[in-house]
């Protein structure tokens, strides 16, 4: 079933069902969602304090605001985290590794935290733009310096499939 977003008449229906006092799974059903797409549009845009309502002209434009705020590129923005994670990369360290040991050596720091899969992408983004940060991983390295397509899998391992060099893809 693919994912799309509350319209502007959805969130209307819903401020309006909600005032009439109809349950989370019956405005879901006559709207034909997952009443979990309710809550999670109440709990995201709703109102902060129980004795208000919620707002579909008020909703809907905060939910367009936050749907086109990248959220990837704030990791990136945290010189802090990029040259902490850069440093345990040269050091020959796992991004499993790294992505733990930031939540003992950080405790309550949130924005000094990145998961694995992120640091793995930030490899492949730096190989690709000539950088050298990948040298230091096993698995990456394989797969950007051999003669087959890499597709890394979620778990950070590389599963190869060979390309023959004349039509191997230039980047």
């Amino acid at each position: 079933m693919p994912y799309t977003h509350l319209t502007e008449n959805e969130r209307y229906v819903i401020s309006h069902l909600r005032c009439a006092g109809f349950s989370l799974r019956e405005i879901a059903r006559r709207i034909n969602r997952h009443y979990t797409t309710i809550s999670r549009e109440l709990n995201r845009n709703g109102p902060e304090y129980d004795c208000t309502v919620y707002w579909y002209d008020w909703a809907h434009p905060e939910a367009l605001k936050r749907r086109h705020k990248a959220r990837h590129h704030r990791r990136r923005c945290n010189q802090d985290l990029v040259n902490y994670a850069e440093g345990k990369l040269k050091d020959d360290r796992s991004p499993e590794t790294i992505a733990e040991k930031l939540k003992t050596e950080y405790p309550d720091d949130d924005k000094m935290r990145v998961s694995h899969e992120t640091i793995y992408r930030w490899i492949y983004l730096d190989a690709k733009g000539g950088g050298t940060l990948y040298h230091h991983q096993r698995q990456v390295s394989s797969c950007l310096q051999s003669s087959y397509v890499m597709k890394v899998t979620r778990n950070g391992k590389c599963a190869n499939s060979f390309v023959s060099p004349s039509t191997k893809p230039i980047f």
